[in-house]
């Protein structure tokens, strides 16, 4: 990718997606859903590293999602402002935020209304 400008903001209906002179993304903030494949059971987080993160989870490095491997990673967005990642992140853990998320990901798989959502 060739770009005339130094950094180049593409606008979607998601958050502005930043991209740098080399096509990779810099300095972003990700909220990310994980599905667990043994419960009926959906983590939101946030990160600045998604494939870091995913990791983590997968390792059991993270003590709130360890009984609930192995994980899928369903969804992510990525925001500049890491106030808006977590803004959306605790938007997303809200009743109206669970709704959002049933409608968005309901190709994905079916969520059925006893899903927990978990957090950090």
């Amino acid at each position: 990718m060739v770009y005339d400008e130094p950094y180049v903001v593409h606008r979607s209906p998601a958050p502005y997606v930043v991209l740098g002179a080399s096509g990779i993304m810099k300095n972003m903030h990700y909220v990310y859903v994980l599905r667990s494949l043994n419960h009926e059971w959906i983590y939101v987080g946030s990160t600045n590293s998604v494939k870091r993160r995913f990791q983590e989870h997968k390792r059991g490095e993270v003590q709130s999602t360890k009984p609930y491997r192995p994980f899928q990673l369903l969804f992510y967005e990525a925001f500049i402002s890491k106030n808006d990642a977590i803004r959306r992140e605790n938007y997303l853990k809200t009743s109206k935020g669970k709704s959002t998320l049933r409608m968005i990901l309901r190709d994905s798989f079916q969520i059925t209304e006893s899903v927990e959502v978990g957090s950090d």
